[in-house]
């Protein structure tokens, strides 16, 4: 904090924004229609085994897939 030359507050309040930020780019596969899409057309497959998002993994990348 020191060192940015902002207040405390300002800081905190900084850290609040980008933090929910974040928390909503993390709802794709958790929104209501996603999981009712999923659960009707694929009923073996839920938000928990999607692999975390990552920039080592790119669309093409099958092994992870299969």
């Amino acid at each position: 904090i020191k060192d940015t030359g902002l207040s405390r507050t300002t800081v905190f309040k900084v850290q609040k924004v980008l933090k929910e930020e974040k928390d909503l780019k993390d709802l794709p596969h958790t929104s209501g229609m996603t999981q009712d899409w999923l659960a009707a057309n694929m009923p073996f497959w839920n938000k928990n085994i999607w692999p975390p998002q990552s920039p080592d993994l790119n669309p093409l990348d099958y092994s992870v897939w299969w």
